[in-house]
């Protein structure tokens, strides 16, 4: 005996339909790679927790920011991707089933307010207009993200790509106000640039691996995605060759910077190697198995960040 569905003008049923749209692990995620960044890598800076003098409270307002935007971008993302979730993800299609597509307008504008509004209290409290500019830009991006450039090549991949990448820069924005411009901020910056870059390169592969394994979806919803204009082919040469970059640069880098060219040092570093080969795996069968594929290369961002828990400060 089948129950019945619960009303879509339910309120318990749009809540619950926001909180799923707003992809609860991906906000952990983000949550947890600036924690990482700050209780793992920086802490252990030399000298020691030099880097750390951000009070927690304004730590956490941080990373609520990232938290609160990102859902923002979800769930409006979600309110133009009707169609082809329908066709690619029918078990989580919930836009006019569960909830109202006007619940999502309401809730990506309160969630963007919020996120905002923290932001600038923490410009007014630390006088830094990056505070402020940046989530103000990243709110931006993605809602031109959703509303157009997702179905142009390239460009929605890169901005995505990109804003991965600005959470560690975040991280080094907050942290700024309490080191002098000169040596000391630089010393603050470079690592969390060079975190920002690998994540940007890895994140780049993943949106164009996401793109192929929702190919269906999109090709039916006339949108103009890699995988579409470029054909499987080139796909799969894309993703491989942007992982196998990442990685080279990402062994010479770690190589070039140990002091001591030896196993033991260098090994603690290559956590998310593994999962990049077996993404590359993936990707270059006869017939790629996408779906692995992203997952893969989640994990290698995963790892990169989790990482910092133990690695050896070079």
């Amino acid at each position: 005996m089948s129950t019945s569905r619960p009303p879509i003008s339910s309120k318990r049923s749009n809540l619950m339909g926001v909180l799923r749209l707003a992809r609860p692990l991906n906000l952990l995620i983000s949550a947890g790679t600036m924690g990482a960044l700050r209780y793992g890598w920086m802490e252990r800076w030399t000298p020691q927790g030099n880097f750390t003098q951000l009070p927690l409270i304004d730590f956490l307002l941080g990373a609520f920011v990232v938290v609160l935007l990102m859902a923002a971008g979800n769930v409006i993302n979600a309110y133009f991707d009707t169609t082809e979730d329908r066709i690619n993800k029918p078990e989580r299609a919930i836009v006019d089933r569960l909830v109202k597509r006007r619940v999502l307008i309401i809730a990506h504008q309160a969630l963007n307010t919020v996120g905002i509004g923290i932001a600038c209290f923490l410009a007014w409290k630390y006088s830094g207009l990056g505070h402020l500019l940046l989530p103000v830009t990243v709110s931006f991006l993605l809602w031109r993200y959703s509303a157009r450039w997702k179905s142009r090549p390239f460009i929605g991949n890169l901005v995505v790509a990109g804003l991965l990448g600005l959470v560690p820069i975040w991280m080094g924005i907050l942290e700024s106000p309490f080191h002098p411009i000169g040596s000391e901020r630089w010393g603050l910056m470079w690592p969390l640039l060079g975190f920002g870059g690998m994540a940007f390169g890895i994140g780049m592969a993943r949106e164009i691996a996401k793109d192929a394994r929702d190919e269906p979806g999109d090709r039916v919803a006339g949108k103009n995605s890699i995988p579409i204009q470029f054909g499987s082919n080139a796909t799969r040469k894309w993703v491989a060759g942007i992982l196998i970059a990442m990685a080279a640069v990402y062994v010479s880098s770690i190589v070039a910077l140990s002091p001591k060219v030896e196993v033991w040092t260098i090994l603690p570093w290559m956590s998310p190697l593994p999962f990049i080969v077996l993404a590359i795996f993936s990707t270059i069968l006869k017939k790629p198995r996408w779906k692995w594929a992203d997952r893969w290369i989640l994990a290698a961002l995963v790892a990169g960040f989790v990482q910092c828990f133990w690695i050896p400060v070079l």
